[in-house]
């Protein structure tokens, strides 16, 4: 067996912690971490399906890594991002305007 520590930074590995129902606790203690919300939006969270009902301009459906609605009804789009990429304020406009 091995020992080998599987990166969080991999979308796979991204999506299985804090993308599961299960791990809602691990998913509300890293967005308090990293978002200025009131603690209240975290009451009860609930991650909702993170496929996109548009397709992008080169034809390809679209996946959030996570998709979040908060207490109040608002929606966050979680995603990791490790390559630098020209195009993240296209990407971040094109699904809000899902």
């Amino acid at each position: 067996m091995s020992n080998e520590i599987l990166s969080a930074k991999s979308d796979y590995i991204f999506k299985l912690i804090f993308g599961k129902e299960e791990n809602k606790d691990i998913l509300a203690g890293f967005l308090k971490s990293i978002l200025d919300l009131d603690i209240s939006e975290y009451d009860s969270i609930e991650i909702v399906d993170p496929n996109s009902r548009k397709m992008s301009e080169d034809g390809k459906l679209t996946i959030l890594d996570v998709k979040v609605k908060t207490t109040s009804g608002m929606l966050l789009d979680i995603e990791i991002q490790i390559a630098k990429t020209t195009q993240i304020k296209q990407r971040i406009l094109f699904y809000e305007s899902d």
